[in-house]
Order: structure tokens, then sequence, then C-alpha cells
């Protein structure tokens, strides 16, 4: 998103349409991880996107824990993966803008 010229109100007012989709509504947790990214991207501030920063930002880790035995922000990631393709696929199909989380990232 970031660089794509999309105005952040079209940003919130999608965001607002996913949190309230069957979807979302019921996982807080990943609606808190949605706007973490998005909020990061927006900002243009990849080094808020990093595993590690995550884990320690949005999920409370200890600064330095270690990411390969602790897994949460991966899961979180996959959670929400799952989650946007249901919404976008039953709920937002006539959606003009889409978030994207590609896997690796």
């Amino acid at each position: 998103m970031a660089g794509s010229g999309v105005a952040p109100a079209a940003v919130e007012a999608h965001l607002a349409r996913l949190f309230v989709s069957p979807a979302f509504q019921g996982s807080r947790r990943c609606q808190e991880f949605l706007r973490y990214i998005v909020d990061h991207a927006l900002a243009e501030d990849p080094e808020s996107l990093k595993e590690r920063v995550i884990g320690v930002e949005l999920f409370g880790r200890p600064a330095g824990f270690e990411t390969a035995g602790d897994s949460i922000v991966c899961v979180k990631a996959n959670e929400v993966r799952k989650r946007l393709a249901q919404y976008y696929q039953e709920y937002g199909a006539a959606e003009t803008l889409r978030i994207e989380l590609p896997s690796g990232s």
C-alpha cells in the first residue's frame, strides 16, 4: 500500500467494512494485527513491519525473543491471510480496494 496513492480515508473505510464482516468480527487479535500492519505500511515504516518488531510492539514479547521459537507473528499473519481471502471471496467481491499480505512478508 505504501506509495499506492490510495487515500487514507478509503483505507479506513475498507478496514471498517472488514472488521464488521463475519470473517473478522470474531477476532480482536486479527483486527489488531491487520490494523498494525496497515498503519505502518501507510506510514511507509518498513522497520516496524519486521517479525521481531511486531512481536514486541503488538504481542508484548520481550525485546530479545527468538522468532524461531515463538511463531506468534507468523501464525497470526497466516490467520489474517485466511480471513482476508474469506472476506474477499464471500463478502467483499465487489471491493475495488484490496489489502494483500503476501506469504513470507
